[in-house]
């Protein structure tokens, strides 16, 4: 199933080197606020040096320039990946859908593959465009983070990490319950469905 959700991502593959850099460099980035800040703070503040002052502004300021320039080209050219692949697996369908038998089509409901062609291939595009992206970010925000707190003071990074373990215990929890919740209100939408193509046929 993976190799075939990744065969999608080779038509577009600068595409996603350009998603993935910009989405790289970006959490990089970020991890530059605290140092900026520990650095006005600590330093230039108290040593009421203007002009560090002035020179720590102008790299914050540069950082977020660079950042909007980043989160502009990984969503505009994001975007268009997902629409080039939601376009790709529609063509598939649509060519599968050619080669099925009269008798798959009676049994069926139209209303329910449109639903499938038109909403689930746009929730899968989303997610082939924002999960890795998405992923990227997060892991090297935290990464970054975490190297910073561990040089500037272990012990307190040592205690930032206990939440860890509950919060990815309360991820996992609560995913499985949406999950299955999702699965409820699935059943609920088929079930409504076919209980007004009863009373239609009636």
């Amino acid at each position: 199933m993976l190799k075939r959700f990744i065969k999608y991502y080779k038509p577009n593959k600068w595409l996603v080197i350009l998603d993935m850099s910009v989405a790289f460099l970006a959490a990089i980035l970020s991890v530059f606020y605290p140092m900026i800040t520990r650095g006005l703070l600590k330093t230039y503040i108290p040593n009421q040096d203007i002009l560090g002052i002035i020179l720590m502004l102008s790299h914050m300021a540069a950082i977020m320039v660079f950042k909007t320039i980043c989160t502009y080209i990984r969503i505009r050219w994001g975007h268009i990946m997902g629409v080039r692949i939601e376009t790709d697996m529609q063509t598939d369908i649509f060519t599968h859908l050619q080669k099925l038998s009269f008798n798959y089509f009676d049994n069926v409901k139209t209303g329910h593959l449109m639903s499938r062609i038109s909403n689930d291939l746009n929730m899968i595009a989303e997610v082939a465009h924002h999960a890795p992206v998405d992923l990227i970010i997060l892991v090297f925000i935290i990464i970054g983070y975490f190297i910073e707190m561990f040089y500037y003071s272990t012990a307190l990074a040592i205690i930032a990490l206990f939440p860890l373990p509950m919060l990815l215990v309360w991820g996992l929890t609560y995913g499985r319950r949406m999950k299955g919740g999702y699965s409820r209100i699935s059943i609920l939408k088929s079930l409504r469905e076919n209980i007004g193509f009863v009373q239609c046929s009636k």
